[in-house]
């Protein structure tokens, strides 16, 4: 999630027990709920959020990043690159850039 008051997000989600880390300046990073408890929790605060973004992996994408060390036969490492870009993309987490 971006915005010009992160910090005083993260404090008002660590007073719910909702741990946010920041990631850039402005931007924090959650895997502890949903975009809609965020932007909820933002509006009851007073809070502006810039972007707030939720970032889903498939199981297909989980399991290829957990086994990607044990595969016997492997792709040309073009294939491979796209394959783990899609990957970090899908890492799931509430999380923007702005």
């Amino acid at each position: 999630m971006a915005s010009p008051q992160a910090t005083e997000l993260a404090e008002l989600m660590a007073s719910r027990n909702l741990a946010a880390r920041p990631v850039a300046p402005n931007v924090l990073e959650t895997t502890a709920t949903t975009a809609a408890t965020i932007g909820e929790l933002a509006a009851q605060g007073g809070i502006v959020l810039h972007e707030l973004t939720t970032i889903h992996a498939s199981l297909e994408e989980a399991y290829m990043t957990l086994t990607s060390d044990s595969v016997e036969y492997r792709a040309d490492p073009t294939s491979q690159n796209q394959v783990q870009q899609a990957v970090q993309q899908a890492v799931p987490r509430a999380s923007a850039r702005g």
